[in-house]
Parts: structure tokens; sequence; C-alpha cells
């Protein structure tokens, strides 16, 4: 490897650390992270029309656009005729992303850590790229190929580090926790450039640089570096550490808990809306989960809020063992259950939603 490369910017190192933070602390297989779905609920709080209004405009040739970076860019400005060109410079994550439009379509979304050409770097979110209008261009750029449906799994080989990324009316929004990210919301707009395989983006300093065989990390066999230097430092200063771990040991690295859920339970998907503060969707994939669980009985989406409060507060407060929720649940002994949690808090500590549950607590019954 050759010498050592410039040091990042103290901005770009709390990025960078933040994203791989959240790959290990939310899923080491790269799913949905409580972090970019901030950004999703901002976007799903939008109107219907909201969507059909910014509908994109498909180019043929985007040849004409004149490229603009992130300094140049202010929120919730779509840039019309513009484009940016981009890297993505570390590991991508997916998420599931309901359509706005329909609240009924699963398609696969991710999030990507991205470097314009004046070597700032920010979050990119990417939704719904599964749609048959996504394009890739391969490295010969004569073949193109349109893309059908592609599993999450297989992320990595979509969105992979060091690949090209141009991105047609690009857009900033500000997500609930305050901070600015690209957002590409129709994948129409969205150009994946696959790279020669020797090309790679140093993992600590970003440069492009011809990889050899001693260029990557010995141990993951992803992480390549341009020098021993920017190798140390990744390690040491920008946490390489906690995601450099081997394909047979990921699976060891899964968020623990006191319980086992089992996917088909609808419990799993309660717990998941408690997760990331999402009520369930209105689609058939949560319609189980709604009965099950008193949403569908809801007179407002305010009112099922409440309800999710409810329940958040038993598992993040009280510590509830969603097991034993599941058990009541099946026993359509939810009420009982729900009362025996609060009442065994004194009167003072049990919150508002306790106090609403008790006007109306059929709703967590069968009828």
């Amino acid at each position: 490897m050759a010498s050592s490369c410039p040091g990042l910017s103290d901005d770009i190192k709390e990025i960078v650390i933040e994203h791989r933070k959240n790959v290990v602390k939310y899923n080491p297989k790269l799913a949905e992270t409580v972090g970019l779905l901030r950004v999703r609920k901002e976007l799903c709080g939008k109107p219907p029309d909201y969507w059909r209004e910014n509908e994109p405009v498909v180019r043929d040739d985007i040849s004409g656009l004149e490229p603009i970076t992130f300094k140049e860019m202010k929120p919730d400005i779509v840039y019309k005729g513009r484009i940016m060109h981009l890297t993505n410079v570390d590991i991508p994550m997916h998420f599931e992303f309901e359509s706005a439009d329909t609240f009924t379509t699963q398609h696969v979304s991710a999030v990507l850590l991205l470097q314009d050409g004046n070597g700032d770097v920010n979050r990119g979110f990417v939704y719904n790229y599964v749609l048959p209008t996504l394009i890739w261009e391969y490295e010969d750029f004569d073949e193109i190929a349109k893309m059908g449906d592609v599993d999450a799994n297989n992320v990595q080989d979509l969105f992979g580090i060091s690949f090209k990324i141009s991105v047609a009316d690009p857009e900033l929004k500000t997500g609930e926790d305050g901070k600015v990210a690209l957002v590409v919301i129709h994948p129409e707009n969205l150009i994946v450039n696959k790279i020669p395989p020797n090309q790679k983006s140093c993992r600590y300093c970003m440069k492009q640089f011809q990889a050899t065989a001693n260029s990557c990390c010995a141990r993951c066999h992803e992480a390549y570096y341009c020098s021993k230097d920017c190798q140390s430092d990744d390690w040491y200063k920008m946490k390489h550490k906690i995601v450099c771990i081997t394909k047979e040991t990921a699976g060891k690295r899964a968020v623990k808990t006191k319980y086992k859920l089992y996917p088909q339970w609808t419990v799993y998907q309660l717990e998941q809306s408690i997760r990331v503060d999402l009520c369930p969707s209105l689609g058939p994939s949560h319609a189980n989960l709604r009965h099950d669980y008193g949403f569908a009985k809801c007179a407002s989406i305010n009112d099922e809020g409440k309800l999710l409060g409810l329940y958040k507060g038993m598992v993040d407060i009280m510590k509830v063992d969603m097991v034993m929720l599941h058990k009541a649940m099946l026993a359509n002994n939810l009420e009982d259950f729900i009362k025996q949690c609060f009442e065994s808090y004194p009167s003072q500590n049990r919150g508002e939603y306790y106090k609403i549950f008790l006007k109306n607590p059929s709703v967590v019954r069968w009828d």
C-alpha cells in the first residue's frame, strides 16, 4: 500500500461513525434502522397529492443536465434539470418501505453514504428501487439492463461500495432527527454505474484507487485501503472494528432480546412498529396485526397512535415480555393483561395512554 492520505473532516467522521453504529445496533444483516425510518416517517406524513404533484421527468438522456453538489443545495427544493454525480463510500443498508400512495405495495429501499465531487459526504435515502424502471449501466457502458424484482439481501450487490451513482432532479429533506439527507423518491431519477472490480474507494479517506490483493482488510475482506495509515485510522478512529465481521459470524451479531419472536406472529410485527414508532399500515400485510391488537377498532389514526404508545410503554418502560403479550392475545385476554401490567405500577406513573385506554378497553377485545 502507498503512503498516508489527508485526514477527513470532523463532520464526515461523525456521519460515517453514526452510520456504522446503526449497521451493528439495529441489524448486522443491513435491515431497517430507526435513524433512516425517521425520514421515511416524515415522507409518509405527506398526503398522496404530494406524491402525484411531484411525478418525475423520465429522461432518456442525462448528458445535458447541469451538475450540482451538496453545498449548492437547500432542503425541500427539487432541483429540476440538475444532476448529482456521487460515489457510495460505505456499507449500504436496506429497509422495507410502503408506498404513501397505496400503503399496500412493499418495495425494497436503501440508505447509502454518498460523496460528491467536492468530497462532501451525506446520507442518501433511495425509495422503491425494485421498480422495473431502475437502470443499471454496466462498466462497458454499452449494455443497459432493466431490473425487475430484487431480493433485499442483494442490496450490497445493487449499491456496492465504490459504485458511481447519478441522481437527476435531486432533493434534500430534513428528517425528524433534524439532519438533512438526499432523498430519491422516484427510481426513474437514479442511475447506478458499475465499476471495474479492482477500482475501489479507500474506506477511510474515500480516495479512488486501483486495489490489489493486499489492499483489503484481512479479516472481513470487504474494506479496501490505499495505505497502511488509512487502514489503521479506519480501525481506531472510524470504528471499522464494529462492522468488521466475516460472513460466517454475521448472524451472531444480531440484536439480543430475552425472548424469541417468530416472523409469522403478529406480535413480531407489533414489536417492529414499536421500534420504529409507526402505526401499522392499512394494507393487507398488517391486516392481522391490526385485528389482533386493536388498531382496526380505533376511530382515528390519532387513537391508533395512542394505542401504539400504550404498547410502547409496556415494552420499553415496563419491560413486558413480548411472548407473554402474544399469549394474552391468543387467549383473547389482552384487556386484563394490560390492566395487570399497569396496575402493578404506582398510579402517578401509569401515563396518559393508560387513562385513555380505560375509557374504551374493549378496543383490544375480539368480537
